[in-house]
C-alpha cells in the first residue's frame, strides 16, 4: 500500500472517466468530490481512498466483491452506486448517484429536534430502504445522520440512505485490514454494541439498533448515551433511555417511546426482527383510529412558506405512503 498526499485532486480524472470539479467532504482518510463523467457529462459524488493498493491485494478482491452486491441495490430510498474500481495509481474510487436535498445532521444542527410526525416519516423511509438492503444480504453497519439525505426540493420529503454494505470495508481498505473490523469513531456513537466488541459477526438487526439511534437523536437533539459520547464501548451494557425523559414538551408519545427503547435494546434477540416489523411499529406508535390506519401530519419550512404533509401509512412497507399535500401560508423570511 501507498498514500497519496492530503491535497484535493480538483482537475484530475479518476479511473479515466470521472473529472474532478470540487471537494464535498473529507472524511479521515478518504474524500468525496463533485465529478463528472467526462463521456455522458453527467455529475457523480466520487469517493477516493486516499491509501493506493495493489491490484492483487486481497482487499481490493473483497472490495469488489461487496461493491459488486452494493451496485445492485436499487431502491428509491438508497442512493445507488453506479461505479467502482482502482484508478492506475491503486486508489479506490466509488461512483455514486448525485442527488438534492441536505443530510439530516446538517438539518438538525439548523433546525435542533423535529416535530415527532416528521421523525416518524424519515424513519419509515429509512427502513424502506433498509429492509430492500437486507432482503439482498447488504448491511449498511455505519449508519449515521450525515448518511441520511433529505430532499425537500420537489415539495414532498423523500428519504436516501448512503454507503450501503461499504462503510466499514472502505475504513478497511483505509486503515490496511482486509475485512469490514473498524467503526469510524462519528458512526461509534450510533453503532450497536455488538458492532462495537467487534468479537461476533452483526446481523441486520445492528442496522436497527443504529436507526433508534438516529431517530432518538432526531427526536431528542441528544444521543441517547451523552455520557458515552467519547467512549462508546462504555455504553454497550447500559439500559436504552426513554425519549420522554430528554425531550420533556410532551410531544414524545408513549408508543414511540416503547419503539426506541426496543430497537435501542443492548440484546440483538430483544429488538424487532426486522425493518419491516420495526416500521409498522412506528405506524402503531401514531395510530389515530381503530382500524390501524395511521395519520402523520408533517410541517415543512421551505422557502418562506409552511407546506403540510400528510401522510398516510398503511399495510406494508412496500405500499406508498406519501399522500396528500397542501400548502399554507408560512412565514416570508428563511429556508430549509
Amino acid at each position: 500500500t501507498h498514500n497519496r498526499p492530503d491535497e484535493p485532486l480538483v482537475g484530475e480524472v479518476i479511473g479515466q472517466r470521472f473529472s474532478i470539479k470540487e471537494r464535498l467532504d473529507a472524511t479521515g482518510q478518504s474524500d468525496v468530490y463533485r465529478a463528472e463523467h467526462v463521456l455522458i457529462h453527467k455529475d457523480v459524488a466520487l469517493k477516493v481512498s486516499r491509501t493506493g493498493l495493489d491490484p492483487g491485494d486481497q482487499v481490493v478482491a473483497r472490495f469488489q466483491r461487496v461493491a459488486r452486491v452494493a451496485t445492485q441495490l436499487n431502491h428509491p430510498n438508497c442512493i445507488k452506486i453506479n461505479d467502482f474500481g482502482l484508478d492506475d495509481r491503486g486508489f479506490v474510487f466509488l461512483a455514486m448517484e448525485f442527488g438534492a436535498g441536505k443530510n439530516l445532521q446538517h438539518i438538525l444542527d439548523k433546525d435542533g429536534p423535529l416535530p415527532i410526525d416528521e421523525v416518524v416519516g424519515i424513519g419509515l423511509q429509512m427502513l424502506e430502504g433498509l429492509g430492500e438492503a437486507h432482503r439482498r444480504g447488504i448491511l449498511h453497519t455505519e449508519l449515521q445522520p450525515k448518511y441520511v439525505m433529505v430532499d425537500q426540493s420537489t415539495g414532498t420529503p423523500a428519504v436516501k440512505l448512503l454507503g450501503f454494505g461499504l462503510g466499514q470495508l472502505m475504513k478497511g481498505i483505509e486503515a490496511g485490514i482486509p475485512g469490514p473490523s473498524v467503526i469510524g469513531p462519528d458512526a461509534g456513537q450510533f453503532a450497536a454494541p455488538e458492532l462495537l466488541r467487534g468479537i461476533a459477526p452483526a446481523d441486520h438487526r445492528a442496522d436497527l439498533f443504529t436507526v433508534g439511534a438516529v431517530l432518538f437523536y432526531a427526536t431528542t437533539g441528544q444521543l441517547p448515551w451523552p455520557e458515552a459520547a467519547d467512549d462508546p464501548r462504555s455504553r454497550i451494557d447500559l439500559a436504552p433511555p426513554r425519549a420522554s425523559q430528554v425531550r420533556t414538551d410532551g410531544a414524545v408519545t408513549m408508543g414511540l417511546d416503547r419503539v426506541l427503547s426496543q430497537a435501542l435494546d443492548p440484546e440483538p434477540r430483544r429488538r424487532f426482527s426486522d425493518a419491516e416489523e420495526m416500521a409498522s411499529a412506528l405506524r402503531r406508535a401514531l395510530k389515530e383510529d381503530p382500524d390501524e390506519v395511521s395519520t402523520v401530519a408533517t410541517v415543512h419550512k421551505t422557502f418562506g412558506r409552511y407546506k403540510l404533509l400528510r401522510t398516510i401509512a398503511r399495510g406494508g412497507m412496500g405500499e406508498p405512503h406519501l399522500a396528500v399535500t397542501q400548502t399554507l401560508p408560512g412565514p416570508t423570511k428563511g429556508c430549509a
